[in-house]
């Protein structure tokens, strides 16, 4: 057994700093080792945390120690890996962004439908006002044949129209005939003798003359307004036709004419020879016929300038929509197959 030299020490420790003596016993000494053997070594004295930080050794037992486990090692292969290329699919919202776009077309496409029929000018609102124009007509037509026909069958009448016409002028100043006058009225007394017709009275004097309708009563213009001609033969007191009176009597559209309004920035009553301006406005765009029982001067009709309920630019612009959108749909749907083949 070696004695440990001064310059190194027991144990095995480093004679120098760093180093550490190779021939140093290693062995425990001899009394420890007879305390061993023997069993009568003392408890072992935990150390206390103070003399573990100061020493730096770990005294706990090796089983309250926490090992980690190793980590799991990958062997990589060297080989080279053949990289296959898998076609992904078009993501779900390219899909649902195309249905968007013919959804679109198709709702913009029908309401510029819609709007363009909203555009036109429609004449159903204006069919009543034309009926309503026939119905007075035939009103005033009616009225003026039963006046004629009363005036024609007085008897002061019958007595003075087989006379001359100055007699018959007298009785009218002298209040010994009245016909009655309503404003606008205009009435010609003809005497018929040997198939002859002699004008003999006017009422009002300054009135043009008029032409006595072929049949009972006919409507007409006159000074840019409608009147109706009625006729009726005058009776002699015993036998046989003496004369006839004419009346012609204005009509009065006024009511009509604010009613059209309503719905039309323009009206003219056509068939009369000339139009009659019911509501002043632009050139019409609609003529809706009017039957009337009374024979008119033509065939009479109801020319109008009916305002849209809508404006044609806006059908103009949701059509042009639509087109758009459609369009984008089927581009998307050539660029996609073209793509999958």
């Amino acid at each position: 057994m070696r004695t440990p030299t001064s310059s190194g020490t027991e144990h095995g420790e480093p004679t120098r700093e760093g180093e550490v003596n190779p021939d140093a016993d290693i062995t425990p000494p001899t009394p420890a080792r007879s305390r061993i053997a023997a069993g009568t070594t003392p408890p072992r004295r935990r150390h206390t945390a103070d003399e573990v930080i100061e020493s730096g050794e770990i005294v706990e037992r090796r089983s309250l120690v926490i090992r980690s486990k190793t980590a799991t090692s990958f062997d990589l292969d060297d080989e080279v890996t053949e990289v296959t290329l898998i076609r992904t699919p078009a993501p779900q919202t390219r899909g649902g962004r195309r249905m968007l776009w013919l959804l679109v077309g198709i709702a913009c496409g029908a309401i510029a439908v819609a709007l363009a029929l909203l555009a036109r000018p429609r004449a159903a609102a204006l069919e009543a006002r034309a009926e309503m124009i026939g119905t007075v007509l035939d009103g005033e037509s009616r009225a003026a044949r039963v006046r004629v026909e009363a005036i024609a069958s007085s008897p002061v009448l019958r007595a003075g129209i087989e006379t001359d016409g100055r007699t018959l002028a007298d009785m009218v100043h002298d209040n010994d005939l009245v016909l009655p006058l309503q404003r606008g009225d205009v009435i010609d007394v003809f005497q018929i003798r040997d198939g002859i017709r002699t004008l003999v009275l006017r009422l009002p004097a300054g009135a043009t003359v008029l032409a006595p309708p072929t049949d009972g009563t006919v409507i007409e213009a006159k000074n840019h307004g409608v009147v109706v001609v009625a006729k009726a033969a005058i009776p002699k007191q015993r036998s046989g036709i003496a004369g006839e009176i004419v009346l012609s009597t204005p009509v009065d559209l006024t009511t009509v004419s604010t009613l059209i309004a309503e719905h039309a920035s323009g009206a003219v009553l056509e068939g009369l020879g000339e139009p009659i301006v019911l509501v002043q406005g632009g050139t019409p765009n609609v003529r809706i016929p009017i039957t009337t029982k009374s024979p008119p001067a033509g065939s009479l009709s109801l020319a109008a300038v009916v305002r849209p309920t809508v404006n044609r630019n806006y059908a103009l612009g949701f059509m042009a929509a639509s087109i758009l959108a459609l369009s984008i749909f089927a581009a998307s749907v050539v660029r996609e197959r073209r793509q999958v083949a």
